[in-house]
């Protein structure tokens, strides 16, 4: 079963509050998302449009990787935004 966090007109938002101050915890947000979206998009009615993921981190410390490893392309999401504060 997937259950996305919001569903705004057609767009659907995850939000994801993962620890991201290692490369390992990076590694692992990564997989867990994309395996996620993955089980989403098959999932999701017609008329969501947009797929987007929200990772909470604020009071987080992010590792140098975070920004370059959970890109929407590499994730298979439409939009990733970080809530750093």
């Amino acid at each position: 079963m997937f259950v996305p966090e919001v569903i705004h007109g057609e767009r659907c938002i995850l939000v994801h509050n993962h620890y991201l101050e290692t490369p390992e915890g990076v590694t692992l947000a990564a997989r867990f998302t994309r395996a996620r979206i993955a089980q989403g998009r098959a999932n999701l009615p017609p008329k969501i449009r947009s797929l987007e993921v929200i990772f909470d981190v604020r009071g987080q410390t992010l590792d140098g990787t975070a920004d370059t490893t959970l890109t929407a392309a590499a994730l298979g999401a439409d939009v990733v935004t970080f809530m750093r504060g």
